[in-house]
């Protein structure tokens, strides 16, 4: 199965800029061999076998609209400026103030004096946090939105398979299966960041079946499974911005590196970013199945022992800001 972006129509532009697609080529695949494996003077009765493998990418873009702040909100974010023009709208001091801003004449809670905010009240970590912003790409539209851009997400899969399987004279019957999924998954969000999760997962199954008489039989079997997850934010190990901005108080480990969520009530587009994730989760279990029967009666019983083994290590996002 083949899949081309050249193929594809262009996203639909909710502003009526025009939006350019990222080249993609999507490939779904799947190989399989199987039969009775034998091997002359080695193996002349070899067990029945099938393997496939199975190799899948495959990539999606969306067009992706939100309101930012203006070019001029950004002048403002730096250096102070009025926002008188913002006619029927008040704008109100926050609560707790620098010494300095409270010296530029400006009360806690109160309006600021014709909407006009000193730069003394910009705090650094606004105007660095401000920086993770993109620039507004899109003029003339209806609505809020004056930015626009394309987000991609991208999924990388190989998947195995094994089967196996044995007659022993009359009374023994071995089989068995091995599978493994191995898939990488990336998404870019609105403001360019990139997140990766890789996900590995397999299981296995082996069980013998023995028949003691005509009458009673014992079936054993053992089964694993294992399923790592890992999630890696974009700044993760790689910029500390929270500590570039000034935000104190904050888990500085690595792999928390990261902006705090920002929540806007005006309707701007709020900041976020991934979290970090690693859990690894594996069971072993083992189970025994009797069987014996004699005209119209049978006798079942069984028992089964499984343990589980959960590690989870993952840290939501607690640093937002509304």
């Amino acid at each position: 199965m083949l899949d081309d972006s050249a193929l594809d129509a262009k996203q639909y532009s909710i502003t009526g800029a025009p939006v350019t697609n990222p080249s993609f080529f999507n490939f779904q695949g799947t190989a399989t061999f199987g039969g009775p494996l034998r091997i002359k003077h080695l193996m002349p009765r070899g067990p029945n076998f099938f393997l496939m493998y199975q190799r899948g990418q495959q990539d999606t873009n969306q067009a992706a609209q939100a309101p930012v702040p203006t070019l001029a909100e950004r002048a403002i974010a730096t250096s102070g400026g009025n926002l008188a023009a913002l006619t029927g709208q008040t704008i109100y001091a926050p609560t707790t103030l620098s010494t300095a801003c409270q010296g530029a004449g400006v009360t806690p809670g109160a309006p600021f004096p014709g909407n006009n905010i000193p730069s003394a009240c910009i705090s650094s970590q606004a105007q660095y946090l401000l920086n993770l912003y993109p620039a507004p790409n899109v003029t003339n539209t209806i609505g809020p939105n004056n930015f626009q851009t394309v987000t991609t997400r991208s999924v990388r899969q190989d998947a195995y398979q094994l089967q196996m399987s044995k007659q022993f004279g009359s009374k023994n019957n071995v089989n068995g299966r091995f599978n493994l999924q191995n898939t990488r998954t990336g998404s870019n969000s609105l403001f360019g960041f990139h997140d990766a999760t890789k996900a590995l997962g397999m299981n296995s199954y082996v069980d013998w079946y023995h028949r003691i008489t005509q009458r009673l039989s014992v079936d054993t079997n053992y089964s694993f499974s294992r399923q790592r997850t890992q999630q890696t934010p974009f700044f993760a190990n790689r910029q500390n911005v929270e500590g570039l901005a000034g935000v104190t108080g904050v888990d500085t480990d690595p792999n928390y590196w990261g902006p705090p969520s920002l929540g806007f009530t005006s309707g701007i587009a709020g900041l976020s970013d991934g979290s970090t994730a690693y859990n690894r989760n594996e069971t072993n279990s083992i189970h025994v199945e009797f069987d014996w029967n004699r005209f119209r009666h049978e006798i079942a019983g069984g028992g089964d022992f499984r343990r589980q083994e959960i590690n989870i290590l993952a840290q939501s996002d607690r640093k937002s800001v509304v």
